[in-house]
């Protein structure tokens, strides 16, 4: 199924860390109602924060769609990975 993409593209920075998983849902439920598709992700946003692995946006991501049968209304960007042999600083 071929998803419609808009200019818009939700970051998921926070989710998971800073942004708790109940928050990063209204957040990610809101968007797909305000009519957005796309959601820019990397599987290892956080892992400089302390006692994070990296992973956590990425498990919140593959929550939120489970949790709500949206996996046919979004479209995750291509993750990217880098290194996280060393933390910055």
């Amino acid at each position: 199924m071929a998803i419609r993409q808009r200019a818009i593209t939700l970051g998921t920075l926070g989710f998971g860390t800073s942004v708790d998983e109940e928050t990063s849902f209204r957040i990610l439920d809101r968007f797909t109602e305000l009519g957005g598709t796309v959601l820019d992700t990397v599987d290892n946003y956080a892992f400089w924060v302390d006692g994070a692995i990296g992973d956590e946006s990425e498990l919140v991501l593959g929550a939120w769609p489970e949790s709500r049968g949206a996996r046919d209304r979004v479209w995750r960007s291509p993750p990217r990975t880098t290194t996280r042999a060393h933390r910055p600083g």
